[in-house]
């Protein structure tokens, strides 16, 4: 899927149907390769997608956030990598795209750390099997 970066053509393929309508709708288009329409959607799909992950991770802002006022990202890293390994499952499973859960679930996490003080830009990687992220924190650099 878009979300996964498979773009393979086995089972688990969306129907023709299924593309049609969503290219007709203007979330995606299909040339020169099967991309996300446009940057408000490469935003609004996944956070749309893991909106109830992102509200019932048992995970704080504050754990991670150090005197400066930066990320502790490795800190930050290694809970989400603990969270995977006592949770993905479970989680996955609720994902209605489970190729996809991976990523899904690392968005919500990040997500759920980052909402409200900074930002996350994303990039899939078509092909790839990847997406990129760049968390942008704090946002407000004032003095």
């Amino acid at each position: 899927g878009l979300l996964s970066d498979d773009t393979g053509f086995g089972m688990d393929s969306p129907s023709e149907d299924d593309q049609l309508y969503v290219r007709d709708l203007g979330l995606i288009r299909t040339r020169p390769q099967i991309a996300i329409a446009n940057p408000i959607y490469r935003e609004v799909i996944p956070r749309t997608l893991t909106w109830i992950a992102q509200t019932r991770i048992p995970q704080e802002t504050t754990w991670y956030v150090m005197e400066n006022k930066r990320l502790d990202l490795p800190e930050l890293l290694n809970a989400f990598q603990q969270f995977f390994r006592e949770n993905s499952e479970i989680w996955i499973e609720q994902f209605d795209y489970k190729e996809a859960g991976p990523q899904l679930l690392m968005q919500a996490f990040l997500q759920r750390i980052v909402n409200g003080g900074g930002r996350i830009d994303r990039e899939y990687g078509l092909g790839r099997r990847r997406t990129d992220l760049l968390i942008q924190w704090p946002l407000d650099q004032g003095p």
